[in-house]
């Protein structure tokens, strides 16, 4: 009897540990696997590889992972690269050879979907001026230098202080509260269709409506000195314009590279992985120079568009994604009349 109870115990724990195995595998396939005869494909078109269009390849590819639409994307690029902006040369003098950002060169731990995705694809950080060993900091007016960074911290933070008084403190203050502002960006689920409308949501409509310079001089009384030697070269490095022509925003943006850092080897590796992990097909080298809306025949539904090669090919898809800059679309591509009433553009923060 004892032994027919055992064999009775053993059968019950081998009946429980089979339910949960067959529950576990269940509910791998039920979250991983999508039933393929059911599953519909969509073409996708994105014009341009560069930061803007390799991660919409790359954000819509994960978008789609476990949904009944599968999405078959195709990146056109009319340059041989990916990466657009973001292109690096190797300077060399006196026998040393120096990696040189010529584009988008730096970006910050707040950049968090930068961040997180370089640290997934196994890409490797510098810390900004780490390529070059014993850097120091100028700033030149075109005449003379007028900051030299000594190695000392401690005596070059008593120099700036003595020459301009409280308004490095007061521009770091009102740095913080701008990025703070920013940063309530990530926490919203909905991408934003305007920049106006974005900027009342992050409440920063101030900052977009003045110039830098009046923004800075009138609203907040800083050292003009400071602006000049400081604020405003930092606006030139960044977008090629002085305080007066840009807007506080764009200031506040150039102000902000706090741990500022990039990618081993360039930046432009980033875009790569992200175009390679979206799994999109790649036509590097390809122009293209028409966009045709198709006539729909139940209204918007089904619309379809026709993208056509300078090489002379074509192809169909359901939507488009115009990822490059906009003067590129007016002057290189010839979209039909009716195609415009139908944009609708999306931003994202990176």
């Amino acid at each position: 009897m004892r032994h027919s109870g055992n064999l009775r115990w053993v059968f019950i724990f081998y009946l429980v540990f089979a339910f949960y195995i067959n529950l576990i595998f269940t509910i791998q396939v039920a979250h991983f696997e999508v039933p393929q005869q059911n599953q519909q494909v969509k073409k996708l078109a994105i014009i341009g590889a560069g930061a803007g269009g390799s991660s919409a390849a790359y954000w819509i590819s994960n978008a789609f992972v476990n949904s009944s639409v599968k999405v078959d994307t195709t990146v056109y690029e009319q340059s041989s690269r990916i990466g657009g902006r973001t292109e690096i040369i190797n300077f060399e003098r006196d026998g040393i050879t120096i990696p040189i950002e010529l584009g988008a060169s730096i970006f910050v731990d707040v950049n968090y979907h930068i961040v997180e995705n370089s640290k997934k694809f196994g890409l490797e950080f510098i810390n900004y001026g780490e390529e070059m060993e014993d850097s120091k900091t100028g700033i030149w007016n075109g005449e003379e230098f007028v900051f030299e960074q000594s190695s000392n911290p401690y005596w070059d933070t008593l120099r700036i202080l003595w020459k301009y008084g409280l308004a490095p403190k007061k521009v770091q203050n009102l740095v913080k509260e701008i990025v703070g502002k920013f940063l309530e960006e990530y926490k919203f689920d909905e991408p934003y269709t305007s920049i106006d409308s974005e900027s009342e949501r992050l409440q920063l409509n101030k900052e977009l409506k003045f110039t830098a310079q009046y923004y800075f001089s009138e609203l907040e009384k800083i050292n003009q000195l400071y602006l000049q030697h400081f604020v405003e070269p930092m606006t030139r490095v960044n977008y090629g314009q002085n305080l007066a022509e840009l807007h506080a925003l764009g200031a506040f943006i150039s102000l902000a590279p706090q741990g500022a850092k990039s990618i081993k080897g360039g930046n432009f590796q980033l875009f790569e992985k992200f175009v390679e992990f979206s799994g999109a097909n790649l036509k590097l080298d390809t122009r293209v120079v028409k966009v045709t809306k198709l006539p729909s025949p139940d209204g918007i539904n089904n619309v379809k568009y026709v993208v056509k090669s300078k090489d002379g090919s074509s192809e169909e898809y359901d939507a488009i994604i115009l990822a490059a800059p906009i003067v590129n679309f007016f002057f290189n591509i010839f979209f039909s009349i009716s195609f415009f009433f139908d944009i609708h553009i999306i931003f994202r923060n990176c």
